[in-house]
């Protein structure tokens, strides 16, 4: 493994003496050009992964644009397609509903009609023994009744 502090006390500028003497007439290595010269790749290579992620970005912000349109149709397509499915679900519950209630009106309507014959055989029974009964008793009667006069008081008025 690597020694992270030998390492960056490469790049840490050294005190005192650049190093051992040069010959006369020499210059003498500058540590801070050398340095640079090494890191000049390294910071190269990172512009370049900097400019490559720049256009990733840029790229990705165009898809999710391009997304973001795509899935705003989708929404419009699905909310029409929703309300047009709407109606016709509305529609189709609408005439069972109404199927449902001429069913229910027509069931009522033949209950009531039994009704109605057995309130008229009741009647009809009814009204022939009440008959029986007047008639009985205007035989009874010591004299005949007289329609206008008599027949009017047995209503109760």
């Amino acid at each position: 493994m690597i020694d992270i502090r030998s390492l960056l006390d490469r790049f840490r500028r050294a005190g005192g003496a650049p190093g051992a003497p040069a010959a006369a007439g020499a210059v003498p290595p500058d540590p801070e050009s050398q340095l640079r010269a090494e890191l000049r790749p390294l910071l190269l290579a990172i512009d370049d992964i900097e400019d490559e992620a720049d256009a990733i970005r840029t790229a990705g912000e165009a898809t999710a644009q391009s997304a973001l349109a795509a899935a705003d149709n989708e929404v419009g397509r699905v909310a029409t397609t929703a309300l047009v499915e709407a109606g016709r679900v509305r529609r189709e519950a609408t005439a069972t509903e109404r199927a449902h209630d001429r069913d229910n009106a027509q069931a009522i309507v033949a209950a009531a009609t039994v009704e109605a014959g057995r309130v008229r055989r009741r009647a009809r029974r009814r009204t022939d023994r009440l008959v029986a009964k007047v008639l009985e008793c205007a035989w009874e009667l010591p004299q005949p009744l007289e329609v206008g006069r008599d027949v009017a008081g047995l209503d109760g008025g």
